[in-house]
């Protein structure tokens, strides 16, 4: 079952996208929602700007199963990647470091 994000601009919770993205789901979803995800269409997610494209997402991703699967793990790998806690508790130091010399 795919994850759709279809929110407005306004609306729209990224944290969803990537959650969904790390437990393997495929994603469906506007421009706004991939925001701040480091995600190449057709690779890691499928982004629709209207709802005709939303339409047409869903439709080649339920002809084509192995095309979405191959989307939902890409997803997810890029997920295991770029929000590693590692990585991000790496970041999140060097942030601080970078603060207290201020």
């Amino acid at each position: 079952m795919p994850a759709l994000n279809a929110t407005p601009e306004l609306l729209s919770i990224k944290i969803k996208v990537i959650e969904a993205m790390a437990n393997g789901k495929l994603v469906i979803t506007t421009p706004i929602g991939a925001e701040g995800i480091n995600a190449v269409y057709g690779k890691h997610l499928l982004i629709c700007k209207t709802t005709e494209e939303f339409k047409e997402a869903i439709k080649k991703c339920c002809a084509d199963k192995n095309y979405a699967i191959e989307i939902a793990k890409g997803g997810q790998d890029l997920i295991k990647i770029d929000f590693n806690p590692a990585k991000i508790t790496e970041q999140l130091l060097s942030l601080i470091k970078g603060t207290a010399k201020a």
